[in-house]
């Protein structure tokens, strides 16, 4: 034969004493095949050629090592010539008129003003087709619409709520603020292929999401309102969202571990929490009424009722005085129960479905991959934990729904709060722990920037719990994202600001640590009552007890009088933390017997200044000074409960 390769019958073998052999095809290739090749040729055998097809609008991208890639104009023409075999639905991301004219590539860098249009090829073509009528009355939640206001207004409805396409552009004439875009994920922000988050919420404060296509195509072309989107739909029983995680899953090649476990766990467990609270008339709803005032209180706000029939805040409070008061009006907050409704719609996951992302600048399109459109772990409303701001909680003092929820998440397993242990092996669990006390038990404190009280976290901006744990809803998230990365992590002293906070009041790491502490008392509150729990460590007391803790040393040596618990007695909350000082008297002989007896002169004695207390640390412990380290280390001996506190000394004297 012909060819650059030649196969003779003592090259290749098919032979067999065991069995028959049923040889239908052998292929032998004059060179390798590429990624592409292979896919063509496993189409090629396949009966349906729609497989070919598809994998024809992809090629090999010289500029990214010959990576396969999908070419935005090929698919565009595919799902043009395949009307009833489209492609999955697709978003393009827009970062011409960007600063960076490109997608994000670290947490730290925001894209603002991106277009982003999503596109679900398979709804618009049911609506071209005419399928969603039927669909819609076979919706119970869309067939009032239908009966009282039409076909059209059920369309629409019904569209809107099942995932329409929308674009971030509001017309073509506007200037609205676009999008936000930034790299969502802790490990995955240094994947060669990263994840993004999306809010569509502009610095306008307006909510950036309009249908362009559908039933909707026409609105938009011409302005109208309805077009505008307050929300993004999953579906019916969803509630909207402004906020959504695109994840490729770089790690994950299936893409199913995140979307698919949480949509698995939604439609297998669909009691929503919220229920609970519901059946045992937890939920309050408040109302605000106006009575004429009968008394002055410089501290109480006043109201006036205008021509409208409204009641209205005094613009200048101070014209109120004892003698007037009795023209105005004074709020007073009332409270009913409230029985919460259509809990169905919230989820207790999050939710997604795969799309193709491509990335424009110009007229030039980029194939990113394969994403899953996800509800993003911010996304609050969806979740239950921002209703109506009436809704209250009754038997939490009325206190606002959206006040009190709290959604806290594991960050870095990689320490010990991720396993609701004490890193220190504290009787009670803190979250607060310094430098000293990471080295004192052992811990690593290598790549983490200290300042202020000595806590920090990886970024050296607040304490290193930051570091295990995340929230995922909290009133005062703004806050808590300018605390955990002063430095680049999206929040500016102005957003503070413009978030009702005073910055001022954060500008030291002492002042935004306290402040943290204090956001994240409820969760702490919950970890430390899983750690008494414990029973790992009851009676160990060298774990519980760090028997030496440096705090200085030298000729003049600053050491740590503290008591110290045997293993049958663990002190307790009202006792103290760990240490309970004591007051510690002894007389020159026994000490003299007691350095003997520690193998030391009497000279060491006389040479070191015995028995003067010092005063007391900030814990209330008693300090001593010796001038010589080897009285130290005899009265240790001697008396084994001596806490030292010197971050180069760490060990057993």
């Amino acid at each position: 034969m012909d060819s650059a390769v030649n196969i003779t019958s003592s090259a290749i073998e098919f032979n067999s004493s065991n069995c028959d052999i049923d040889l239908y095809k052998v292929r032998v290739y004059s060179e390798s095949l590429d990624l592409l090749n292979i896919l063509k040729n496993y189409a090629v055998d396949f009966k349906d050629v729609l497989i070919y097809d598809q994998n024809s609008i992809a090629s090999l991208d010289p500029s990214v090592g010959n990576e396969p890639r999908l070419r935005y104009e090929d698919m565009i023409l595919y799902n043009q010539t395949h009307p009833d075999d489209y492609l999955m639905p697709y978003l393009i991301f827009d970062v011409t008129n960007t600063s960076l004219k490109n997608m994000p590539y670290k947490k730290a860098v925001k894209v603002n003003g991106a277009t982003v249009t999503f596109v679900n090829t398979g709804l618009d073509r049911a609506y071209e087709n005419g399928e969603l009528l039927t669909k819609i009355k076979e919706d119970k939640e869309i067939a009032g619409i239908l009966a009282e206001q039409g076909e059209i207004a059920a369309i629409e409805e019904y569209y809107k709520h099942h995932c329409p396409s929308f674009t971030t552009t509001a017309y073509e004439d506007l200037n609205n603020t676009g999008v936000t875009l930034q790299v969502q994920g802790t490990s995955s922000e240094f994947y060669p292929r990263r994840n993004y988050k999306i809010k569509t919420k502009g610095s306008d404060k307006n909510i950036n999401m309009y249908m362009n296509a559908g039933p909707f195509e026409s609105a938009y072309k011409n302005k109208e309102d309805k077009c505008h989107l307050d929300a993004f739909y999953y579906d019916n029983y969803t509630v909207g969202t402004t906020k959504f995680t695109v994840k490729i899953d770089y790690m994950e090649s299936s893409g199913t571990y995140n979307m698919g476990m949480a949509n698995f766990v939604a439609n297998a467990y669909t009691k929503h929490p919220i229920n609970d609270y519901n059946s045992v008339g937890a939920f309050t709803e408040s109302k605000e009424n106006y009575e004429v005032a009968t008394s002055y209180d410089e501290n109480t706000t006043y109201y006036e009722l205008n021509d409208a029939g409204k009641y209205k805040k005094l613009a200048d409070q101070t014209i109120v005085n004892a003698e007037n008061v009795g023209n105005y009006y004074i709020a007073v907050t009332t409270y009913k129960a409230y029985d919460w409704p259509n809990i169905k719609d919230y989820r207790t996951s999050v939710q997604g479905f795969p799309v193709l992302g491509f990335r424009k600048n110009g007229e030039t399109y980029t194939f990113l991959g394969r994403f899953n459109l996800l509800l993003d772990k911010g996304s609050d409303e969806a979740y239950g934990f921002k209703p109506n701001k009436k809704i209250s909680q009754k038997f939490l003092g009325n206190k606002a729904v959206r006040k009190m929820a709290e959604c806290w998440e594991f960050s870095d397993n990689g320490r010990t709060f991720c396993s609701f242990r004490d890193p220190l092996k504290r009787k009670e669990f803190s979250f607060s722990m310094t430098r000293d006390e990471m080295r004192r038990a052992g811990m690593n404190t290598e790549g983490l920037v200290f300042n202020g009280d000595e806590r920090a976290n990886s970024k050296g901006c607040g304490p290193i719990v930051t570091d295990s744990y995340e929230y995922r809803y909290h009133t005062d998230s703004d806050l808590l994202d300018y605390i955990y990365d002063i430095t680049g992590g999206g929040v500016t002293t102005e957003d503070l600001a413009d978030g009702g906070y005073a910055p001022e009041e954060y500008s030291t790491p002492e002042n935004r640590n306290a402040s943290l502490f204090k956001k994240m008392e409820n969760w702490e509150r919950a970890c430390k009552w899983v750690w008494s729990t414990c029973v790992d460590y009851v009676g160990k007391e060298d774990d519980l007890i760090n028997k030496y803790a440096v705090k200085q040393y030298g000729e003049n040596a600053t050491f740590v009088h503290t008591k110290r618990y045997s293993a049958a007695k663990i002190p307790t909350v009202e006792e103290t933390i760990l240490f309970n000082p004591t007051e510690v008297t002894m007389a020159y002989d026994d000490v003299k017997n007691n350095l003997t007896q520690a193998g030391l002169t009497e000279d060491i004695l006389k040479s070191a200044e015995w028995g003067t207390v010092d005063g007391t640390d900030s814990n209330g412990n008693v300090i001593y000074t010796f001038s010589d380290s080897d009285v130290f280390r005899a009265y240790a001996k001697i008396t084994g409960y001596v806490y030292v506190q010197d971050l180069d000394k760490v060990g057993t004297y």
